[in-house]
């Protein structure tokens, strides 16, 4: 029995792999399965939405109302079509042009938000006296979840998993009132080993069970697993590389039968560098390989996921209080992403580096270059082919010719049908593989980039977080909807206050990631989090007086006269008003 100061905690460890030692095509096919098998589980989840809306629709009061509230959209999509016509004659986004649009969208977005909560309360009385049906649909549902998993072909272990995932899908998407997606197969997933009762990591090292080991090995024999020399693992003594470990992982990816009937079961191997230690007291959950497509290559990891036994977390400065603006703000040497005060010292920022900045700008350069390229690409193609080309390859052509958007994809798709013509127009040919070529090569150095400064811009976060949630005790952050922030328009249609730039500002700044970080370092450390839903930005710090809201980082308080960045008089209410609500304690 546990004490009562014990509690269990979860540690997750996570390290890079090599490419695999044994991958057959047979991997490659029940990573296919699992994407099959969400599919499946996906239009699954759609009819029962569909009879689940026969159901309540068949009132008539809610099928009036819906049939109403459907007009009123279909209405308002027209208005915008419209509109975007006219921007497109006038190449302006706003003006004269589209005043009346926006108006008419304006009171018709109006008329839906009135509409709305009457609908809500004719569907949920409709769902009480319907009970009976609805609960015959869900059973519905799971015995076809059931046949589905059953005829998957998947390993037990890893049907959990995307049935883990699609509990989890679904709920969201009924809250947020969205419909699960259906998942394009591009050779990315993942393995998943559920370990039943746990597993100690001596019992992992050892490889006592098969379902999943570490085998430890030195230096040399790691270099000839990656095909290199041993002079290139060795380390200077007393480096950080040197305290690395070396081994190989062993994983169950799936078990069937033999030709003669008797059970076998598939194991995969990875080099693996132990970069950090395994807890040795914790007991193993599961373990998770995942492999994510990057350009035409695909990097591997794994994730450990065990439970240990612990004292309660203490921070080792309880009485230290922080308040934290998040926000974004391009200064001298970078983008300030969040404002600290903690009553003892002028605020401080946290600024992330110009260089990460530089590169993510150059990534999205890339972006709109491969765009451009992709939409001269189409428009040349659209002039050269005629319509003598070859059955086949005319079909790849008249897809070119409904695509709504064009893609590089589609566009390397009919120069691949193309290259089995070689007599049709072999100089236009010529010209379209040279341009495929190049669109391709800024797509990978794009795909290989935004993946490469995405974690690095995480990395900076997740160790400015780690040093905030050591330092204090207790952090106070605003109460931020940063839903509403990424919005383009209000409810009621008019456009966000958000200028363009500050849009894009925002893209790069991604404090979202900095605020889960914060939320994840505090739970290492035992730092307690507050949020606070007050006017943090619009309240004078010095007389407390309300201050309109306006552009700009730089506001001025008409009552006492003072200027003052507002980030900073934010983060200084924020700590103000944490640090008054510990005092009454």
């Amino acid at each position: 029995m546990a004490r009562i100061d014990e509690f269990k905690r979860f540690v997750i460890r996570q390290y890079g792999l090599l490419e695999p030692l044994n991958w057959d095509q047979d991997c490659a096919e029940h990573l296919y399965l699992k994407n099959k098998f969400w599919n499946t589980l996906v239009e699954i989840e759609r009819d029962h939405r569909t009879a689940y809306r026969i159901v309540i629709d068949a009132d008539e009061a809610v099928a009036e109302m819906n049939l109403k509230i459907q007009d009123i959209k279909d209405y308002i999509f027209a208005q915008d079509e419209q509109r975007k016509e006219a921007r497109k004659q006038h190449r302006s986004k706003k003006g004269s042009h589209t005043k009346a649009f926006d108006e008419k969208m304006k009171e018709l977005k109006g008329q839906v938000r009135e509409l709305s909560p009457q609908a809500k309360e004719l569907r949920q009385k409709v769902r009480d006296q319907a009970k009976e049906a609805l609960g015959q649909l869900e059973q519905q549902r799971k015995e076809a979840v059931k046949k589905a998993y059953q005829d998957s072909g998947l390993w037990w272990s890893n049907y959990n998993d995307v049935i883990d995932r699609y509990n989890t899908a679904r709920v969201r998407a009924m809250k947020t009132g969205t419909e699960l997606k259906f998942h394009r197969f591009d050779g990315s997933g993942g393995f998943r080993c559920q370990i039943q009762g746990g597993m100690t990591v001596e019992e992992l090292l050892s490889g006592r069970y098969n379902i999943a080991q570490i085998r430890m090995v030195d230096q040399g024999c790691f270099a000839e697993l990656r095909g290199g020399l041993e002079r290139k693992s060795k380390q200077s003594y007393g480096s950080r590389n040197y305290k690395r470990g070396y081994g190989v992982l062993s994983i169950t990816v799936y078990t069937d039968k033999d030709e003669g009937g008797k059970h076998r079961r598939r194991m995969l191997d990875f080099a693996i560098i132990l970069h950090r230690p395994l807890p040795v007291e914790a007991t193993l959950k599961e373990l998770r390989v995942v492999r994510k497509r990057i350009g035409t290559d695909f990097r591997w990891d794994v994730t450990f996921t065990f439970t240990e036994k612990a004292a309660p977390i203490v921070h080792t400065h309880p009485e230290k209080f922080c308040g934290i603006k998040l926000g974004w703000k391009a200064v001298k040497g970078g983008l300030r992403v969040a404002t600290i005060f903690d009553g003892e010292s002028k605020p401080s920022h946290i600024v992330m580096p110009q260089v990460i900045v530089d590169k993510l700008i150059y990534v999205e350069g890339l972006r709109a270059r491969i765009d451009t390229m992709t939409n001269e690409n189409y428009e040349w193609l659209l002039k050269q082919v005629n319509e003598e080309a070859p059955k086949s390859l005319a079909e790849v052509f008249e897809s070119l010719k409904r695509a709504k958007h064009p893609h590089p994809a589609k566009f390397a798709k009919m120069v691949g049908t193309w290259s089995n013509f070689e007599g049709y127009l072999p100089d236009v040919f010529e010209k379209a593989d040279l341009r495929q070529k190049m669109c391709r090569r800024l797509s990978l150095e794009h795909q290989n980039l935004r993946d490469k400064m995405l974690r690095r811009r995480e990395d900076f976060y997740r160790c400015r977080a780690k040093e905030i949630t050591e330092e204090f005790g207790v952090i106070v952050l605003d109460k931020m909807d940063l839903r509403w922030m990424a919005t383009r328009e209000k409810a009621n249609g008019e456009p966000t206050e958000l200028h363009p730039k500050a849009r894009h500002t925002r893209n790069l700044a991604a404090i979202s990631v900095l605020r889960e970080w914060i939320v994840k370092q505090s739970a290492k450390t035992g730092a307690q989090i507050n949020t606070l839903n007050i006017a943090s930005s619009t309240i004078c710090h010095k007389c407390g007086s309300k201050v309109k809201a306006g552009s700009g980082i730089v506001r001025s308080c008409l009552s006492c006269g003072t200027s003052w960045d507002k980030d900073e008089n934010a983060a200084i209410n924020l700590w103000r008003a944490i640090s008054q609500v510990a005092n009454l304690k």
